[in-house]
């Protein structure tokens, strides 16, 4: 009896550990390989203008809020850690820039924090069709329409539309977290001054050739158990 009890607790004990270390988000999508090279897309949870016309002050928000999150830090990634940039332009700055997605990057898929990919590469993501709605937190958390849109200043093809952030006229234009075609990056503009939601990347990860914790704990647990059962014998 007192054997199974501490088998039961030893087995509460693992589970507790695995949902722990799984956290609220993915940062490692299912799937990938060693080796295999990625990136992370959120929406803001909170919200800014779009007055400014320098771009650092949409990457100095977005990058204060994932590490707020916690998601300076990428454990699992050969790179460990990333800074994040603002998926959005400035009349100097084009999104497909700033956030270094063109070019290069045909077998980079990109991914939300549900371990969701909605984009194949970088063209991919600028062909004006996403695979699913680009519309989760930092947090893990998927917004839908909530009655913010997100600014962008940005066209579907990544480049500054004239409406881009801090737009002198004060209209500037946004998308829609919660669509899939070229809505989710240009819908029509709106008034620089109302809040919204800001779109934010990883740089590139890189999965690193390290054991998953569950099956050390698992693989310990399977000799324990061989071991009460053998002193039961």
């Amino acid at each position: 009896m007192k054997a199974k009890k501490i088998l039961a607790l030893l087995i509460s004990g693992v589970f507790a550990t695995t949902m722990a270390s799984q956290g609220a988000v993915t940062i490692i999508p299912s799937g990938l390989n060693s080796g295999d090279q990625y990136r992370l897309v959120f929406v803001t949870s909170t919200t800014t203008t779009a007055t400014s016309t320098d771009i650092s002050t949409y990457n100095t928000f977005v990058n204060n809020l994932a590490i707020t999150a916690g998601l300076d830090t990428i454990a699992g990634t050969v790179e460990g850690s990333t800074t994040w940039t603002a998926i959005g332009s400035t009349l100097t700055v084009d999104a497909i820039d700033n956030t270094s997605t063109t070019g290069a990057g045909t077998g980079i898929g990109i991914y939300l924090l549900n371990d969701t990919a909605i984009a194949t590469s970088y063209a991919d993501l600028w062909d004006s069709s996403l695979l699913t709605t680009p519309d989760v937190t930092e947090q893990g958390n998927a917004i839908g329409n909530d009655g913010f849109t997100t600014w962008t200043g940005t066209g579907g093809n990544g480049l500054k539309t004239n409406s881009e952030l801090g737009d002198t006229d004060l209209n500037v234009a946004y998308g829609q977290q919660y669509n899939t075609t070229d809505r989710w990056m240009r819908r029509l503009e709106k008034s620089s001054s109302i809040d919204g939601h800001l779109y934010a990347m990883s740089g590139v990860l890189t999965v690193a050739a390290v054991p998953e914790p569950s099956s050390t704990a698992l693989l310990g647990l399977g000799a324990l158990t061989l071991a009460l059962r053998r002193r039961r014998a």
